[in-house]
């Protein structure tokens, strides 16, 4: 028999071609066709952007034996004007942000170049309506409602400012109450320094004698002023002058002495303690103890 040439393969089917993608048409968030922005900073930064108002080649529209288009020009005449490409309409930039119904609202608000967008068929008569917009009182309140916003300081900025201005009156305050604070505690420690009483047996304002602390205030107000509007504007249990107050200075100054004392006495090289019990008049025993060191100066 005949030898037979094996069958031919089959030739692979034509690869299917992907499908053809959408051409979508470029969008801008700025086109007025789109909603405002609900967050305040977003709203406040497309407000003070200003009107949509794109340079581009704009799409025409056969008018009897004319193309006619939207005029770029307009925009110099009416500076409230926005154009969308994406609906190749008119908005008003005005009315999109600051035309809102009131029960004291005058005139009818034109839908049109709110939300919808003005299309013309032809673009001849455009002028004429945008014309007519503008003189509208809808539209008047709207211009006027928008120049007074950017006028206006924003309500962050007022905060902040206010807090600023909060701060610094808190800053002064702390600050002048630091400087009274100074001067009585100088009073306070020049007495136990010196070994004086603070205290007088009558302290009341019509005392003629209320104590070697109270006197002393009193004598520096006359020539600080710090001392002499504190004394005479502050509250008598705001002045920080009541025996309390003396003890608590007394005491701090007492633990920041003993501290410093303890810090010498561990660095000291030398260190010797003295101790002796004598009884007083009520037969009570009292304990001294005398530390004795030589600091890093050499000082006994």
């Amino acid at each position: 028999m005949p030898e037979t040439s094996p069958p031919a393969p089959p030739s692979p089917l034509p690869e299917a071609s992907p499908p053809a993608q959408p051409v979508a048409f470029p969008q801008n968030e700025s086109d007025p066709r789109h909603p405002q922005p609900q967050d305040h900073e977003m709203r406040d930064h497309r407000i003070k952007q200003g009107p949509y108002q794109p340079s581009m080649s704009f799409p025409k529209r056969k008018c009897g034996d004319r193309q006619r288009s939207f005029n770029p020009l307009w925009y110099r005449e009416f500076p409230w004007l926005e154009y969308s490409p994406e609906k190749d309409a008119m908005f008003c930039f005005s009315c999109r942000f600051f035309c809102k119904r009131t029960p004291y609202s005058v005139g009818h608000i034109n839908q049109s170049f709110v939300s919808k967008g003005t299309c013309r068929k032809n673009w001849k008569d455009a002028k004429e309506v945008l014309r007519k917009h503008g003189s509208s009182m809808v539209h008047k309140n709207a211009e006027l409602s928008r120049c007074t916003y950017l006028k206006s300081i924003p309500i962050s900025q007022q905060l902040d400012s206010a807090a600023a201005a909060s701060k610094r009156v808190r800053d002064q305050k702390q600050q002048e109450n630091k400087n009274i604070m100074r001067r009585i505690i100088d009073v306070v420690l020049l007495l136990a320094r010196t070994s004086h009483p603070l205290r007088g047996h009558d302290e009341s304002d019509e005392s003629l004698n209320k104590g070697l602390f109270l006197e002393i205030l009193e004598l520096l107000g006359r020539y600080d002023e710090t001392i002499k509007k504190h004394l005479e504007n502050s509250a008598r249990n705001a002045r920080y002058t009541s025996p309390d107050i003396q003890n608590d200075i007394l005491s701090s100054a007492q633990e920041v002495i003993l501290k410093e004392i303890s810090l010498e006495v561990n660095d000291a090289p030398f260190v010797s303690v003295i101790m002796d019990e004598a009884t007083d008049v009520t037969h009570h025993e009292q304990a001294a103890i005398i530390v004795r060191y030589v600091d890093k100066d050499m000082t006994i």
